[in-house]
């Protein structure tokens, strides 16, 4: 996989934060009122833990992100990528960017903070979604995937927990660390071979560990978020093994009561998912096609 090549302005003052609780923050306590003091950790991930922070001169809240690494940050493809993709991007449904903070061994990125957590808190607390907010959620994501797309980016690894929810209700697609290039000549595109994320979220080709294309495997995701939120599940679940031979032999299996519906919207939400969900990579519609079918959806609820 081509790494992501970063040159960026990152913050280097010594004095931007402060822990409540240094051991097991682990950041240094700074003396004379940092810029953002850590109040409480709100998730943690594969490359780093997440907390929430207040910002003392503008009085507002913030995410902080911490990642550790050795040696140089540039040399770690992952958080490169993660900083390339946040000092970039420009979009409304993707999470904004503050500042970044470089301390040895270790950055912390300031994001926006989105008050009502991740979808897949979001599901699991309200348990079911109505078919037209499942839409809304869908056409911003599909939206910043779009965007994404358009700057030859894939994202890979698009799941429940890196899709966050403002206060408005606005779906922001954050955690870029996966983030690859993936080439302007979508004839030719550069091949992932590197195969990390949520396997339940994951497409076929991923699970197999065979170089990839990674740009219908953000397809193959968007399907499983619509089908998450539609059901409250992830479409596969299980070992490896298990969920690529469901994937490939059994295919998706969707509740009886949403199969035998009436509901118009509902069927156009399943059709969408049985679209996108295909394992032949050939038959997976591009993003632009995506976005016209979710267009075409959400203006019948107009």
């Amino acid at each position: 996989m081509d790494k992501i090549n970063v040159s960026v302005t990152i913050n280097m003052e010594n004095s931007s934060l402060e822990s409540n609780d240094e051991s097991s923050v682990h950041t240094d306590e700074i003396a004379h009122r940092p810029k953002y003091k850590i109040l409480e950790e709100i998730g943690r991930g594969g490359f780093g833990r997440i907390y929430k922070v207040y910002n003392r001169h503008n009085d507002g809240m913030y995410a902080l992100k911490r990642l550790c690494f050795e040696g140089e940050f540039q040399d770690n493809k992952y958080i490169s990528a993660e900083v390339y993709c946040l000092s970039k991007f420009k979009h409304p449904n993707i999470i904004i960017l503050e500042e970044f903070i470089l301390k040895p061994n270790r950055l912390y990125i300031i994001m926006e903070y989105a008050e009502y957590g991740n979808i897949e808190q979001y599901v699991t607390s309200n348990h079911k979604i109505s078919t037209s907010d499942i839409m809304q959620f869908f056409s911003q994501l599909t939206s910043a995937v779009h965007y994404s797309h358009s700057q030859n980016i894939a994202h890979r690894d698009i799941t429940p927990s890196n899709i966050l929810l403002t206060s408005k209700f606005d779906t922001k697609l954050a955690d870029w660390g996966l983030a690859t290039p993936c080439g302007v000549d979508r004839s030719n595109p550069i091949l992932s071979d590197d195969y990390l994320g949520d396997y339940r979220y994951q497409a076929p080709e991923v699970i197999r560990c065979t170089p990839f294309d990674p740009l219908p495997t953000d397809i193959w995701s968007l399907g499983s978020i619509l089908y998450f939120m539609l059901t409250c599940n992830p479409p596969f679940e299980g070992s490896e093994t298990t969920i690529l031979h469901n994937q490939t032999n059994v295919g998706i299996i969707l509740p009886e009561t949403i199969v035998n519906s009436n509901d118009k919207l509902e069927n156009a939400i399943v059709k969408t998912i049985k679209s996108l969900m295909v394992v032949d990579t050939n038959e997976r519609p591009i993003i632009e096609t995506v976005s016209k079918r979710v267009s075409s959806i959400i203006s019948r609820l107009e």
